[in-house]
């Protein structure tokens, strides 16, 4: 069983992005659960404590900000992904 501070929750439609987020907290022993039906992101939230999760912002059925807001409410350390990131423009 791993403590609040070592469980993380990924949530993503899409299997090879969880795939490959799944592998670098594996390997420095923090358990990650990943969701990858969007229905499926807010229990985890409700039901454990995770110290991290990992969103993309842009999915099907589910409102991306209002969940990662809902995370930071409850101290999780919350950090979003997108396909369509617009790059900072260059001076």
């Amino acid at each position: 069983m791993h403590s609040d501070q070592t469980r993380s929750l990924v949530v993503d439609d899409d299997p090879g992005i969880c795939a490959l987020i799944r592998e670098e907290p594996a390997g420095l022993g923090v358990d990650c659960q990943i969701a990858m039906e969007p229905c499926e992101a807010p229990q985890p939230l409700v039901s454990q404590r995770f110290a991290v999760l990992i969103l993309d912002i842009l999915m099907p059925h589910v409102r991306g900000p209002g969940l990662l807001a809902y995370a930071r409410r409850q101290g999780v350390w919350a950090g979003r992904l997108g396909a369509h990131c617009r790059p900072a423009a260059s001076k």
